[in-house]
């Protein structure tokens, strides 16, 4: 008795399995992302071919083209030690301990000494809320 043949058919693949994981990937990757602050100043620096490497602790002052200095340090125990250090230097600059808080968080700054405790409330000279 012969054997009956069955039609050979291309297997199916379910694709859905896999579209959910690349949105599931893409979600992952969107909510994890840090962005970067905005800076003040755009500065354009040359190209470098240095092979060393800057240390984790960098001192950054930017100067633009109107003579404005903008200055910038990393670490936030770095910041916090420098604005005690400040404080204790300028005795009328009286910053709380929230100030004090607040200034180790903040990126780069371009204020007097003077308006410093004013900028990290919210407020910097000219009465309007600064962009952090």
């Amino acid at each position: 008795m012969p054997k009956i043949k069955v039609p050979k058919s291309a297997p199916s693949l379910d694709m859905t399995p896999m579209v959910d994981l690349a949105f599931l990937l893409v979600t992952f990757f969107m909510l994890t992302a840090k962005f970067r602050n905005m800076e003040p100043v755009e500065a354009d620096p040359p190209s470098s071919t240095s092979l060393t490497q800057l240390p984790e602790k960098v001192m950054l002052i930017t100067i633009d083209t109107a003579g404005r200095a903008y200055f910038d340090i990393s670490g936030r125990g770095v910041r916090d030690k420098l604005i005690r250090r400040m404080a204790v230097r300028y005795p009328g600059m009286k910053l709380s301990e929230e100030q004090i808080e607040n200034f180790s968080k903040m990126g780069t700054f371009g204020q007097p000494v003077e308006l410093l405790a004013q900028y990290i409330s919210g407020e910097d000279e000219q009465g309007s809320t600064r962009c952090s």
